[in-house]
């Protein structure tokens, strides 16, 4: 179980790396002409290569996990039919497989892969990201500093930078946000574990 466990806050520490509570790095270029106000945003202050290293660490920390809690499972005598049932009920992981797959071979997937899609990854980037509360009433939004550009929070919900990209099929047709089917995959893991030992705290 300690290998299991130990992957899995690998999985925790890839993701983590992909998201950032400070939303200086997304400083706007501001261009004021007259009347007219003008934002530029950036894709924050990392270089490319690393968001595309970020991303890809986070891809295959949160694939590769099958093949350990698989061999964990048999290992101790559990069923591996939950996790074989809950990959089949999660899209958003299967993409995520198929993703690191690609990388890996550098091509299509045979068959499609496991979402049957050859999902691609493009235009991986930072974002800012906002999300509400549950709470009736919660918000949460943003300014910018006409001075230097520097973004502002506010509300009570929550705001962050992440690294994300466009997932599409092999015909360019659009499938889904990087950063939403990892954090999906993430919660499935999560779900398998407290089937196979309820006792497994969450993250």
């Amino acid at each position: 179980m300690t290998d299991v466990l130990l992957r899995l806050a690998r999985v925790y520490a890839s993701v983590q790396a992909t998201f950032s509570t400070g939303l200086g790095s997304m400083r706007a270029h501001v261009t004021i002409d007259g009347n007219n106000i003008a934002f530029e945003w950036p894709s924050g202050d990392r270089p490319v290569a690393e968001l595309e290293n970020a991303a890809q660490a986070a891809i295959a920390n949160v694939s590769s996990l099958r093949d350990h809690m698989k061999k964990w499972a048999s290992g101790t005598n559990r069923s591996t039919e939950p996790i074989d049932r809950a990959i089949y009920n999660c899209f958003e992981y299967r993409v995520v497989h198929d993703l690191w797959n690609r990388e890996k071979h550098s091509g299509d997937v045979r068959n499609g892969g496991l979402s049957k899609r050859n999902p691609v990854l493009r235009n991986v980037r930072s974002v800012v990201r906002l999300e509400t509360r549950p709470e009736k009433g919660s918000w949460v939004g943003v300014s910018v500093s006409l001075r230097d550009g520097t973004p502002r929070a506010h509300g009570d919900g929550s705001t962050a930078v992440v690294v994300t990209g466009d997932i599409i099929d092999s015909v360019g047709n659009p499938i889904g946000d990087l950063y939403e089917f990892l954090s999906r995959a993430v919660a499935m893991w999560e779900e398998v574990l407290g089937t196979l030992l309820p006792s497994t705290p969450h993250h």
